[in-house]
């Protein structure tokens, strides 16, 4: 059982005078459990002891009944960060727009949510939403995040910060210190993103400055030796009515049920905000994540009758210095100018860096199973993977009535080119990795040992390098109309995009090298239709159809060519 207990230091000198407060978090079975002792031991044993008395029962219904008054008075609209519900969303329309009014799945996860769960992980949060499920990734300390049944990795365009896209190949995309809601549009979102997953994508959405000062500390402690802190500050800057700031801060250090492992997190978030005139503004934003941590081997082990064979659950079988260093670095800034109370333009330029080496352990799937006497080969995997992004977009919003019909309109232009890169490296080559036992391990009397895990992977010859870029460039026109009088919200909107891919695999394979560069251009129209009719105040009904889209590339199963088309390999 993980037990953590958190506590809370908030400083408020804009609340009519300085004023502190201090609070606690616990986890829910733990706080569960605290309130259940409470309330059987202040009410259910004098309830018990006056059971016949008619007069201590009226009594309880007015204190319960003043409680629910209570509740009700509780007011916490002029603090959104603490809200518990969301009424808008900007990811569907990259404008803020009440969610009834929206065709669309939209789930979002308020600061507030955030707040009570004591979220220490985008995981923790995301997985609050329907039809999302996540799973770690290869280092485990990112979070593989499934919509629908479809991936929504930052990798494959999942994933957006304040609408900016983010790509970043198996690295951290945000830290809970800085979010101040998360947004996970289900469906198609190739309207307005271009190429994207047919299962939807997240936005998460940033805590924004404040021109009001205002200062928060939080740790939390758990078991394995877990240690958090979150900083909080915002306010202006030299007392100035025209330039805010936001400070985050996230740092984490932690051990695990397993031996060897660890995971060391620290995630700095800057942004500034300055009212260029009473119509224009220009935001920055500047993140840095950075995670160390030791992976761990996470494949099944087999014997050879492929029976799963159990061990206790600390046992660590890779070695005992494998290691994941992860960095990601982002900007964005964003210009918005309002021209009159119905003309709106967002421009938006963003950029991300992501850089992850590992040395890392594997074992059974690739180097057979485990033999009479428990010895199985460990397959060395080093790695560097590198990735970057740019984005750019206009957006222009039109907001106009015309008899019965309300509109809200966006005509939209947008640019984004992402490149990855990996150079892979293993002990041995495969497929000869599948007879031979390299640096084999005994699983019932394990000494991990250390490896010569690669650093340098721009002068050694790797045994891979992968390396595609994608660009997406296209214009979008969209509009919001609500026909008044029968309650009525239609969301029409198309896009041209046009996708461009370029894919070089150089492999050295049994031996043999081999190289290759496999280019591919594709376009589309991307439709999107959808209405909501409010039958009455409680009740809706929507309708939607959308589509996205994404570039095909790779390699045919033992072609050696493209999907599509023949390539210039030979045949494996």
């Amino acid at each position: 059982m993980f037990i953590k207990y958190q506590y809370c230091i908030e400083y408020y000198p804009f609340l009519g005078g300085n004023s502190m407060r201090l609070r606690s978090h616990y986890p829910k079975t733990l706080t569960a459990t605290i309130l259940a002792c409470v309330f059987f031991t202040t009410v259910g044993l004098p309830a018990l002891a006056q059971s016949e008395n008619a007069d201590h029962s009226a009594q309880t219904d007015d204190r319960a009944n003043s409680v629910v008054e209570n509740l009700e008075d509780l007011d916490i609209s002029d603090k959104p960060e603490q809200a518990l519900r969301a009424e808008q969303a900007s990811a569907a329309t990259l404008s803020n727009v009440p969610l009834n009014r929206l065709p669309l799945n939209i789930s979002v996860i308020p600061r507030g949510i955030l707040n009570l769960e004591n979220a220490t992980s985008t995981r923790a949060i995301i997985e609050q939403s329907g039809s999302v499920i996540t799973g770690t990734g290869h280092s485990r300390t990112f979070e593989r995040v499934f919509i629908r049944g479809f991936s929504a990795d930052a990798e494959l365009n999942g994933a957006l910060k304040n609408g900016i896209p983010f790509y970043g190949v198996d690295s951290p995309v945000a830290d809970p210190s800085a979010l101040a809601s998360v947004e996970v549009l289900k469906g198609s979102a190739g309207l307005l993103y271009g190429s994207a997953q047919p299962g939807g994508l997240i936005n998460y959405v940033y805590k924004k400055p404040q021109k009001d000062a205002a200062y928060s500390i939080s740790t939390t402690f758990g078991s394995f030796n877990t240690r958090r802190a979150d900083v909080d500050a915002t306010g202006s800057i030299a007392g100035s009515d025209k330039i805010a700031y936001r400070f985050t801060l996230g740092l984490e250090d932690s051990e695990s049920w397993q031996d060897y492992v660890y995971n060391e997190k620290v995630a700095p978030t800057l942004q500034l905000r300055a009212e260029l005139t009473d119509n224009t503004t220009l935001s920055l934003l500047a993140e840095r994540i950075r995670i160390d941590n030791n992976p761990a081997p996470a494949d099944t082990l087999l014997d050879a009758e492929a029976n799963i064979i159990e061990l206790p659950i600390e046992t660590y079988l890779g070695h005992s210095n494998d290691f994941a260093e992860e960095t990601t670095e982002q900007f964005q800034l964003q210009l918005d100018h309002r021209f009159s109370n119905a003309v709106a333009l967002v421009a938006q330029v963003g950029s991300n860096t992501t850089k992850r080496d590992m040395g890392n352990t594997g074992y059974n799937s690739f180097t057979g199973p485990v033999d009479e006497e428990g010895n199985v080969g460990r397959l060395v995997f080093d790695q560097r993977r590198t990735s970057d992004g740019q984005y750019a977009a206009v957006h222009l919003t039109l907001d106009k009535t015309i008899g019965d019909f309300e509109h809200r309109a966006l005509l939209g232009l947008n640019y984004s080119k992402n490149n990855m890169r990996n150079h892979n490296a293993f002990n041995i080559q495969l497929p000869e990795a599948y007879q031979v036992m390299a640096t084999p391990i005994t699983i019932y009397d394990p000494i991990p040992g250390t490896y010569p895990h690669r650093t340098d992977f721009e002068d050694s010859p790797p045994f891979a390098i992968l390396d595609w870029t994608n660009t997406d460039k296209g214009f979008n026109v969209q509009d919001l109309v609500t026909y008044t009088p029968w309650n009525l919200h239609m969301l029409l909107g198309v896009r041209y995009g046009i996708f461009e891919t370029q894919y070089n695999s150089d492999t050295v394979w049994s031996g043999e090298p081999r190289d290759r560069w496999v280019p591919s251009d594709n376009d589309a129209w991307i439709p999107r239709v959808g209405f909501v009719w409010d039958t009455t105040p409680s009740v809706s009904l929507y309708a939607s159809y959308g589509e996205s889209y994404r570039n095909q590339f790779g390699q045919a199963r033992g072609q050696g060519g493209s999907f599509d088309g023949p390539g210039d390999l030979p045949a494996d």
